[in-house]
């Protein structure tokens, strides 16, 4: 005999309860329950669609479990894998009951195929996870985020922590992720798929919770080099031609905020850092004829203002410095004075 005690704070209309009975070969699990031990979960980001495959290690004494479905789901492209066998699951209002074979310890590898009817665009991403009901949160999970290689993360969600790490190749650094899907495979069981294409951009998480919705943030690579080049270039040309933001105080402001802005998200500054490089040759190239112009234009100062200034007897106007070897001035010259010529006697 079991007793179920259920409490609420308000008074609801209706209680749903769903009933299961356990198998006799159900030793390890609680009757009736599920014990999720693994989950995976790969979402595929492709130009204009996305898949995801999502791969439960449980252990149950039921004989069948239920999928709660984010929306958007083809469902009539969804494949379903028990144990390395296909089996039809039952879809029903973004519920997915699929059915369990008898195994020793109730113990089962769940693997599901996915399909989107559109991708998201780019830019602030949210995504809402499948979810198994009546079960308990995986002891651990990971999420694999796969991009186009024109499209880069900025930002992930803060309840994940990242299993990449940054790797120089070359003159920039890179984000080098592990075999990660031939590892999850082995890890939770799931059937040998293809290999990623190569030069797909691969992002790897993990959690002990059980997150419902996860949020990241993507650019396109054009968008990232051009808005960050075109940043920089606007900041150098006003540092140039702006003389009181060359005053130390705002130099130090300036700096202060980007490094503010790099410790708060060290990952985007290495991305925007990166990506600036072409608004700082740009730059580097406007400084250099901008100094060429400014010190043409002092070298040629003397010479304009003497051509402002003829001299010419004829015109009656006088350049405002003395010619060499010429005759000074009586506005420039000092003024001598000459004693009275006195007579040597009376007369």
């Amino acid at each position: 005999l079991q007793t179920v005690i259920l409490s609420s704070a308000g008074r609801p209309t209706q209680i749903s309860l769903r009933l299961m009975q356990p198998r006799e070969d159900s030793v390890n699990s609680p009757p009736g329950a599920t014990l999720v031990r693994r989950a995976w979960l790969q979402s595929w980001l492709g130009r204009e669609q996305r898949l995801d495959r999502l791969v439960y290690s449980i252990a149950t004494g039921a004989e069948q479990v239920f999928l709660q479905l984010p929306p958007g789901i083809d469902l009539a492209k969804v494949v379903t894998l028990v144990d390395g066998v296909e089996v039809t699951a039952l879809p029903a209002e973004r519920e997915l009951a699929i059915p369990l074979s008898r195994r020793p310890g109730g113990e089962h590898t769940i693997e599901l195929s996915l399909p989107f009817r559109q991708r998201p665009a780019w830019g602030q991403v949210s995504f809402q996870l499948p979810e198994l009901s009546d079960a308990t949160p995986p002891q651990r999970w990971f999420w694999q985020l796969v991009l186009p290689n024109h499209e880069h993360l900025l930002t992930a969600d803060p309840r994940l922590t990242a299993s990449h790490r940054w790797v120089r190749a070359g003159w920039f650094w890179r984000r080098e992720t592990p075999d990660s899907q031939r590892m999850l495979e082995q890890w939770t069981g799931a059937s040998q798929q293809p290999p990623l294409p190569e030069g797909a951009n691969q992002y790897l998480f993990s959690s002990f919770e059980n997150n419902h919705q996860v949020h990241v943030r993507t650019c396109p690579r054009r968008v990232l080099v051009y808005g960050s080049s075109m940043a920089l270039l606007l900041v150098g040309l006003a540092l140039m031609y702006v003389r009181c933001l060359r005053h130390p105080l705002a130099l130090v402001l300036l700096a202060i905020l980007i490094l503010t802005l790099g410790w708060k998200s060290p990952e985007v500054a290495v991305l925007v850092a990166q990506a600036s490089v072409l608004g700082l040759i740009l730059w580097l190239l406007a400084l250099l004829i901008w100094a060429v112009l400014r010190l043409g234009s002092l070298r040629s100062g003397p010479a304009s203002v003497a051509a402002a200034y003829p001299s010419d007897s004829r015109s009656g106007v006088q350049p405002p410095w003395p010619e060499r070897g010429g005759p000074v001035s009586t506005m420039t010259a000092p003024v001598q004075t000459v004693p009275a010529m006195l007579p040597d006697s009376d007369v």
